[in-house]
């Protein structure tokens, strides 16, 4: 006889719960998957846990290799290895770039029903953005330097001293006196 008190857990107090190894965290997240309904595999939100926790365990995955490919096999020890890739690249570029895609989710009107629609937005909003840098004011220009600095871990102090070596005159070579 079950106990009518027992509470099932959420995915993320299972998660929480977990060892802390990437084998138990990819188990958790694996069960998780088949738990999911197909339709709630499609329409999950962003802002679910499931694939912000996916994303993370993908990205240090990724660490290990250097940024390399993950194996199959290391996929399979993790439990991961039958969720479909693109779910799984998805949810990495998601964590790798977290602060633009809530950005521009918070921005949209309509929001988005899945996390590949939000990556695909980004990603035309990046393009749009690479061709509308002709004719930048020298604000413009500050400003995406510095926010690039921000997401590369660059201190403004290094910003500036690389700029002061890229703009200081260059030792010039003694002219030759011309011989007529």
């Amino acid at each position: 006889m079950t106990n009518p008190t027992t509470k099932t857990q959420s995915f993320s107090e299972k998660l929480a719960t977990a060892f802390n190894t990437l084998e138990s965290r990819g188990s958790v997240i694996a069960k998780e998957y088949k738990v999911l309904s197909s339709a709630e595999k499609h329409l999950a939100k962003r802002s679910a846990t499931f694939d912000t926790a996916l994303g993370e365990l993908m990205f240090e995955l990724k660490c290990e290799t250097d940024g390399k490919r993950i194996s199959t096999s290391r996929l399979q020890d993790c439990g991961i290895h039958n969720i479909p890739k693109q779910r799984r690249a998805d949810a990495l570029f998601y964590v790798e770039n977290k602060q633009e895609c809530d950005k521009l989710a918070e921005s949209s009107e309509k929001g988005f029903t899945n996390m590949n629609a939000l990556v695909k937005s980004v990603q035309k909003q990046r393009k749009a953005e690479a061709k509308s840098d002709v004719g930048l004011t020298a604000e413009q220009i500050v400003e995406q330097a510095l926010a690039k600095c921000d997401k590369h871990n660059v201190s403004r102090e290094q910003l500036l001293l690389a700029l002061r070596d890229a703009l200081a005159p260059k030792a010039e070579a003694p002219q030759l006196a011309k011989v007529a």
